[in-house]
């Protein structure tokens, strides 16, 4: 009799039920890890259900914004709805969070934080969205947009990735799904200076489960996404998809190159710049290592970077940056197989495909589950949030600043 287990659930008439097993017999590591995953997922599908039959109340999209503005906005996305934002009172820093995400928007030279969850139980996201002065590493809240004002139950999905796309001056938000055949999804623009976002509504979405990852190839002036996981029905379905969005037009585009990643989901992608590349570096689930690939947008291929001598241990829930003086990715923290966190900090050489600790590669904790923008105006590296469980969340912020080779707490 195989080891695995179906977790199921009956609410309202609907029935649930996850197969945790993927075979018989002893399972691998990182069987036992997607195992646990699904589990996980199961649980939060059962509490969706259960919400959304009476079992929490639910709040109702915010239906007080302004009228929709079409400001600097493509022709071709005049008729997206765009809602103007109001500065909230400025705060003295967010809350402790993980699974958020951050975008560095140079030319407004700010970061824009959005969403994440507060680890107190798989219903604790959080729907607001804020913005940081690198000058004076000072918060200030912003409205955020509807689609992350839900109900707990609908935010599940997060995190959605975010990146900055330099020529449109625009940070592009992609609402990823937990319910991969709902109509869910959605891409969001946030313009800094009028402090506004635009629903873009691009027709068609793509169908990309919640941890997939996102990163602006400036050369071709596309904004490249892969991956991540969600549920189709009661199955649970990874999304090793590739997709471009191209602002101007308004467009995603299913690429379908003829190999990709694994599936993954909780990974890194940052766009090398020098290598005119996106690098994906995140977690092969099914040999339980760390997997570095190099996406080339003008050939549409992925193609894998294997590494001699060190490598990258804990690549689940990791971040990374490119830093264009260095030429260099600098990976920073993450899960390895066992789930543990790290606080070492990597620099990769995409061209020489090498990898090297930095000298002063640790902050003074490990830490996962965290997001980070390298800041041009400062030539240093921020980090916020993230924490060493699921559960256990920090509102700390630290700079690395690669001239130095140092960490800089810069938490009030």
């Amino acid at each position: 009799m195989g080891i695995g287990a179906t977790v199921g659930y009956r609410s309202c008439g609907f029935a649930i039920g996850v197969d945790t097993s993927r075979r018989t017999g002893t399972p691998t590591q990182g069987e036992a890890m997607i195992r646990n995953h699904r589990s996980m997922y199961a649980v939060i599908a059962f509490l969706v259900l259960l919400t959304a039959c009476g079992g929490a109340d639910t709040a109702a999209i915010d239906a007080t914004s302004e009228a929709p503005t079409t400001t600097n906005v493509p022709a071709s996305l005049a008729e997206a709805t765009a809602t103007t934002s109001v500065p909230a009172p400025a705060a003295a820093t967010p809350s402790a969070r993980g699974y958020h995400a951050l975008a560095y928007d140079a030319e407004s030279d700010i970061i824009l934080m959005v969403g994440g969850s507060t680890g107190a139980d798989p219903m604790s996201t959080l729907g607001d969205a804020w913005i940081l002065d690198p000058s004076g590493a000072a918060w200030s809240e912003i409205e955020a947009p509807a689609v992350l004002k839900r109900s707990a139950f609908e935010q599940i999905y997060s995190p959605s990735p975010v990146a900055y796309d330099s020529a449109a001056d625009r940070v592009i938000y992609l609402q990823t799904a937990a319910e991969l055949e709902q109509d869910e999804v959605g891409t969001w623009a946030y313009d800094a200076n009028t402090n506004s976002w635009a629903d873009l509504a691009p027709d068609p979405q793509p169908t990309l489960g919640f941890g997939a990852g996102m990163a602006y190839d400036s050369e071709s002036d596309r904004t490249i996404a892969f991956g991540g996981a969600g549920f189709a029905g009661d199955e649970f379905k990874w999304t090793p998809e590739t997709w471009a969005y191209d602002y101007n037009s308004n467009v995603w585009e299913p690429l379908e190159p003829e190999s990709e990643p694994p599936p993954t989901n909780y990974h890194a992608m940052v766009y090398d710049a020098e290598s005119d590349r996106v690098v994906l570096i995140g977690m092969n689930y099914d040999a339980m290592a760390a997997m570095l690939w190099a996406y080339d947008y003008n050939t549409n291929t992925w193609e894998e970077q294997t590494l001699e001598g060190p490598a990258i241990e804990a690549a689940d829930y990791t971040q990374a940056i490119y830093h264009p003086s260095m030429d260099r990715i600098i990976v920073f923290g993450g899960l390895d197989g066992a789930e543990e966190p790290s606080n070492a900090t990597w620099l990769y050489d995409l061209d020489a495909n090498e990898i090297q600790l930095a000298p002063a590669n640790e902050l003074s904790g490990p830490l996962a589950w965290h997001d980070m923008v390298y800041v041009g105006s400062r030539d240093q590296v921020f980090v916020f949030g993230g924490g060493t469980s699921r559960s256990t969340y920090t509102d700390g912020l630290w700079a690395y600043e690669p001239a130095t080779d140092a960490w800089v707490d810069l938490s009030p």
